[in-house]
Parts: C-alpha cells; sequence; structure tokens
C-alpha cells in the first residue's frame, strides 16, 4: 500500500470497532474473545485494512489457532457531524 503524507493523530477521524471471534483450544474447549475500543487509522488505510489488523491482534494475543469471526463493525466514532 502506498504511503500517504502523515497526518497528526490528533487530526485524524476516530473509529470504533468491535470484534468477536470463535475458535477451539488445544483441548478441544470452545473460546470466544471479543475485543473492542477506537483507533485513528493512518490516511489510506481501508476498512480491510483495519479488519486484518484488528484480527491478527486479536488471534495473536488470544493464541487462538484457526479463529473464526462472529462479528466485525467498524464505524466512525463520532455520532454528530462536524459542526453541529
Amino acid at each position: 500500500m502506498p504511503r500517504a503524507p502523515k497526518t497528526p493523530r490528533a487530526a485524524r477521524p476516530r473509529w470504533h470497532y468491535i470484534l468477536t471471534i470463535h475458535w477451539t483450544d488445544a483441548g478441544g474447549t470452545d473460546r470466544m474473545a471479543t475485543d473492542s475500543g477506537t483507533c485513528a487509522p493512518p490516511p489510506g488505510y481501508l476498512r480491510e485494512d483495519m479488519w486484518e489488523l484488528l484480527y491478527n491482534r486479536l488471534v495473536k494475543d488470544t493464541e487462538a489457532t484457526q479463529a473464526y469471526v462472529v462479528f466485525f463493525s467498524l464505524e466512525r466514532n463520532d455520532l454528530w457531524p462536524t459542526g453541529s
């Protein structure tokens, strides 16, 4: 992906995400994990880029293998248009 000019993090829009995954651990137990929060992706990032980043981070943090996505949401965090 080509690099866009750097935009200060404070000037970038914030996005709220929720990601839930499901996997079966080595002992055969079903597991689920959810991560949520806000992020300020750099200019040029696509929704797919953010999904991959968030998914890979959650899979690594949970030490899951072959995890399936149960739920994913990525939306602008602001509820009111600027200037309202």
